[in-house]
């Protein structure tokens, strides 16, 4: 599979998806390459659920995704809850977990059987100056 394949000289852009659940499609052109459910504030940023589906992973779509948040809300922190499996994913997105936690994922026997939720945050983009709301 190469670019051309996947359609990723096309615009690259979360489109608003359904009203009661802040679900965005992840779409390169005409194509989606995933899902992401987060609620969006001025100060903190949720994300309940980021999906890339598995034949596009790799390929950078998941980062594209936080940096486009981070962009748009660049005093906002990132918050949410990561499975083992997106543990590594949220490692190169300079995500901060809750230690304890986090050291039960780090010493578990078997990281691929681990079904615990591991909170992390991503901070601020930006820090805000003094004085300003």
């Amino acid at each position: 599979m190469d670019e051309y394949d996947l359609g990723i000289e096309d615009e690259f852009e979360l489109k608003y998806f359904y009203d009661e659940d802040n679900t965005y499609d992840i779409c390169i052109g005409r194509y989606v390459v995933g899902q992401v459910v987060m609620k969006l504030d001025t100060h903190i940023i949720s994300i309940d659920f980021l999906d890339i589906h598995p034949m596009h992973q790799g390929y950078g779509f998941g980062r594209r995704v936080i940096e486009i948040v981070q962009d748009a809300y660049p005093y906002a922190c990132i918050w949410g809850q990561a499975v083992s499996g997106s543990v590594p994913f949220w490692e190169r997105m300079n995500a901060t977990f809750h230690f304890e936690s986090y050291l039960d994922y780090l010493f578990a026997p078997n990281k691929a059987e681990y079904d615990k939720l591991i909170p992390f945050v991503i901070p601020e983009k930006c820090v805000r100056p003094v004085g300003e709301k």
